[in-house]
């Protein structure tokens, strides 16, 4: 979470120059951010919200995703899910939403080549926790 933020702050806080005559300058539309936590709960619950389960037994909770336009002050969707979902799983709702010039903010829980690839075909740009480099198409 703490990553998050500083990210979101540092994109925040930017100021883009982009020369209006530059044929490769772009903008983005919207600055997309997803990320998902787990919330445990209760062993009781186990039977209906199933937990990865530890050393000390049984473990219950969900886990909750939202994905969140920072640029424009939307949610796109939140999602409950069992706590044993993947982030990967549950990014595949955002890529179907991507826009050209989106920027997609995302943790590496989310990281697969196949999500790269369907951000680049629809011209937009995709970060997964890589602090040095922008994965852009």
């Amino acid at each position: 979470m703490h990553y998050l933020q500083a990210v979101i702050s540092k994109i925040l806080t930017l100021n883009y120059s982009i020369e209006e005559n530059s044929s490769s300058a772009q903008k983005f539309q919207r600055i997309l951010i997803e990320d998902s936590t787990f919330v445990p709960m209760g062993a009781i619950n186990a039977a209906n919200f199933p937990g990865h389960g530890n050393s000390n037994g049984v473990t219950a909770g969900f886990k909750l995703d939202l994905a969140f336009d920072a640029l424009n002050n939307h949610i796109l969707h939140q999602q409950f899910s069992p706590a044993r979902e993947s982030d990967k799983k549950l990014g595949k709702q955002l890529i179907e939403n991507i826009q050209p010039n989106d920027l997609v903010l995302r943790d590496m829980g989310y990281f697969s080549i196949e999500s790269f690839s369907n951000i680049e075909a629809q011209s937009a740009f995709g970060y997964q926790d890589y602090p040095a480099q922008l994965m852009c198409c």
